[in-house]
């Protein structure tokens, strides 16, 4: 009777994978899925409609002394806690699922030059990466404005203006191409891959 029940194999947790799997599949996991990304994917535009006022407030007022600026300033600071904390939680998540998975070493063979000139080239054929270079060019034009105010002898001086000038001007371009152009297109291939995920699950679930 001893040796009967020690040959005989342990049960399978089989009922909470079942559990778990239904609570993936269900609607409120989605919903709530779909409700985290449709706030990050607002909080971020938020963040650049409210660069885009405080550009504007900036250059209406000619001086860094402003009212509507600051209130922007301010908007674009609050606006930016749920994305971060989003970001880091997905961190968070991926640094403990690479721990825990069993990852073994293989060799790879050598990508072929032919294959990795074309996927660079669709690459920067794409608009998200074609608003990010022009968006670097606006940095860049953003920075030299700042060394031309740190480096003015005088506050409020012709290069002090200038300088506050080219950088208010490089910031409004940099959130203007994200918030008209960048982001909508994210916000749009996010909203398509999210429905063709839903339409997969529940076409599972059904058979």
């Amino acid at each position: 009777m001893a040796t009967a029940d020690a040959t005989l194999p342990p049960p399978a947790p089989t009922t909470a994978c079942r559990i778990l799997a239904r609570l993936a599949r269900s609607r409120f996991a989605a919903a709530a899925a779909d409700a985290v990304i449709c706030s990050f994917l607002a909080s971020l535009w938020l963040h650049f409609g409210a660069g885009v006022a405080a550009a504007i407030g900036s250059l209406a007022c000619g001086s860094d002394d402003c009212r509507a600026a600051d209130v922007a300033f301010q908007v674009m600071t609050f606006s930016l806690v749920f994305p971060v904390s989003v970001a880091l939680l997905l961190l968070l998540v991926l640094v403990l699922s690479s721990l825990s998975s069993d990852t073994k070493l293989e060799e790879k063979k050598a990508p072929n030059q032919r294959s990795f000139a074309a996927a660079a080239w669709v690459m920067l054929r794409d608009p998200v990466v074609i608003g990010f270079l022009v968006s670097g060019a606006f940095i860049l034009l953003m920075v030299a404005g700042a060394l031309l105010k740190v480096y003015s002898p005088v506050k409020g001086s012709r290069k002090d203006r200038i300088g506050t000038l080219i950088f208010n001007l490089g910031f409004l371009a940099v959130n203007a191409l994200n918030f008209f152009f960048i982001h909508p297109i994210v916000a749009l291939r996010a909203w398509r891959q999210r429905r063709e995920i839903r339409s997969r699950q529940t076409c599972s679930s059904t058979v």
